[in-house]
């Protein structure tokens, strides 16, 4: 995960008009009102300033997204005049790509067992990954999110299956009662793992 950013807490992901991820960058002063202004922190404002609508989506949970209009940029600084709050879901329907395997774990009488699956991507709210064929449980499942070195073992419920031509299923599962420590791991995860799929697709 990114942990070059001194000041966490005024960190923003910067996303095109079509949730696209373009940067990771820093509010400076207030963003309360009618103008806004923020620094690039990737220092990468060729391409990141070729468009016109932008989204804000903070790393605090308790702030919602915002719709901007660029209106200038110097040196690294942005300014952008707020248009609108959008919705909250915005933060828990962006998804990234995760292409990492981990297990799914399930009670037993014993204790737990588990199924080994691949990831497909990731939210702030849940999770689509490959599976075995016919998980059936809807209580007690727990997944190990591998985010980072030592994998997050969350709670979640499935909510579809799809059957696929191979031996796998493509499931669709949500995250359950989880704590603030962990909302916040998941969230800079998600913002990390945007600007990384950025940068590799970049790369192309």
């Amino acid at each position: 995960m990114n942990t070059r950013y001194s000041d966490q807490e005024n960190r923003y992901l910067l996303l095109d008009n079509r949730n696209v991820p373009l940067a990771h960058v820093a509010a400076e002063g207030s963003m309360e009102g009618r103008l806004l202004t923020v620094k690039l922190l990737d220092n990468e404002a060729e391409g990141v300033l070729a468009h016109e609508i932008y989204r804000l989506l903070s790393i605090k949970k308790d702030q919602p997204p915002i719709q901007c209009q660029f209106v200038s940029q110097k040196n690294g600084r942005v300014v952008l005049e707020k248009i609108s709050v959008l919705a909250p879901e915005l933060r828990k329907d962006l998804r990234v790509p995760l292409h990492r395997k981990s297990l799914l774990y399930f009670p037993t009488e014993k204790g737990f067992g588990r199924y080994e699956i691949e990831f497909v991507d990731i939210s702030c709210g849940g999770m689509a990954f490959y599976g075995p064929k016919g998980i059936r449980q809807t209580d007690g499942l727990e997944a190990a999110l591998p985010l980072n070195f030592t994998p997050l073992i969350v709670k979640c419920q499935l909510l579809n299956e799809r059957e696929l031509r191979s031996e796998k299923s493509l499931y669709a599962a949500k995250f359950l009662d989880l704590c603030n420590d962990e909302e916040k791991a998941i969230r800079e995860a998600v913002f990390s793992l945007q600007l990384e799929g950025r940068a590799r697709s970049k790369q192309i």
